[in-house]
């Protein structure tokens, strides 16, 4: 009788810490669904500057239709100075851009959810091709202030894969999009196909 109530008295120890793991896991679980990488949605961005060393475009959204220019960036403006001639070909006029690649290419990045940094860029500076004028995006209100900017580093391990950091953090996200190839596109590639 003392072995059979030794093993009923087991069992119920297993089962009560079982019963203590699955509901003391469903208590603490916070849900991790739909947790944006950017704190400001796609609809907010009324203009954005894509920028890739020397290269700077800006895109203008105009009612439904996205417009684009050549412009100077950071880089360039330091070349500028530094050599005093004029180093970047920039246009005084918007043109028509591809507005459906426009919105796709943007769809993608806004699409990123519930991401895990994979490292620091602190832990092996440039490992990831990230500096400050390397490719990266700013995105801008209907007033003209800054919602925001995301640098992306060289492609990852494996095809269509990406590494991804904000200004404002350290983290370095690995991500299932060649980001690159989304937007490091010569001009007359972002214009609108003449028909």
């Amino acid at each position: 009788m003392s072995d059979q109530l030794r093993i009923l008295a087991i069992l119920f120890v297993f089962l009560l810490f079982g019963a203590i793991i699955i509901y003391g896991n469903l208590g603490d679980e916070q849900p991790q669904t739909n947790i944006k990488f950017f704190n400001f949605d796609q609809d907010q961005i009324d203009s954005f500057q894509i920028n890739n060393f020397t290269s700077g475009l800006l895109f203008k959204k105009q009612k439904d239709n996205w417009l684009v220019k050549r412009v100077e960036n950071e880089l360039t403006e330091d070349l500028e100075q530094k050599s005093g001639e004029h180093v970047a070909q920039i246009d005084n006029d918007f043109q028509p851009a591809n507005s459906h690649e426009v919105s796709k290419a943007l769809s993608y990045l806004f699409e990123l959810k519930n991401l895990k940094p994979i490292s620091t860029e602190s832990t092996e500076p440039g490992i990831y091709e990230i500096n400050k004028y390397s490719l990266h995006l700013i995105f801008y209100d209907k007033n003209g202030a800054e919602l925001g900017k995301i640098y992306i580093g060289k492609q990852g391990p494996d095809p269509l894969t990406s590494f991804l950091k904000k200004p404002d953090s350290p983290e370095v996200f690995l991500v299932k999009q060649d980001f690159r190839m989304l937007f490091v596109r010569n001009f007359d590639d972002w214009l609108e196909v003449q028909k």
